[in-house]
């Protein structure tokens, strides 16, 4: 049997000060390092345990796709996520779906083992029919650019969600 770790943050919405917001961009990014760290041990392993013998694929020749696998409660713009699970590589790779922190610290640890210093990037977005706000995952690069994995791997589109 694997770890579990659990977290529990509230998802800030659009009535919060600029202080608190910057708290949580914080504190989510911290999590999301772990998750980074996680990863890139998994992908540095030489264990045929772990890795198989065919090892970790390039997230995206994975065949793992987007899913938001959070369970959400929104009232007046507001949302707290009842559940969400952090999924490492292997998780990832053996439900074959993801949701955009595990997409994006798979996507930051893999261009770490590239020598790249991808970093994990916190994002408010609106979603939803209410327009809520939540936070959202992408990767910074070193030049300042922004990957989003999630949308590259079916976020926001037509592409049917995997069954859970």
């Amino acid at each position: 049997m694997g770890y579990h770790p659990r977290f529990a943050i509230w998802s800030i919405g659009g009535e919060s000060d600029a202080e608190t917001l910057r708290l949580a961009r914080r504190a989510l990014f911290h999590l999301c390092i772990s998750l980074c760290r996680i990863d890139f041990d998994l992908l540095q392993s030489k264990s045929k345990k772990i890795n198989g013998p065919a090892g970790i694929p390039p997230l995206y020749s994975a065949g793992v796709r987007y899913h938001d696998d959070s369970h959400l409660d929104c009232w007046k713009g507001t949302c707290r996520i009842q559940e969400d699970d952090w999924q490492d590589v292997q998780v990832c790779l053996a439900k074959k779906y993801a949701d955009c922190e595990d997409l994006a610290c798979w996507r930051c640890a893999e261009l770490w083992t590239q020598g790249i210093n991808a970093l994990p990037f916190p994002v408010l977005q609106n979603r939803g029919k209410d327009e809520a706000q939540l936070w959202h995952i992408q990767v910074l690069l070193p030049d300042g650019s922004i990957e989003d994995p999630s949308a590259r791997l079916g976020m926001n589109s037509d592409t049917p969600e995997p069954s859970t």
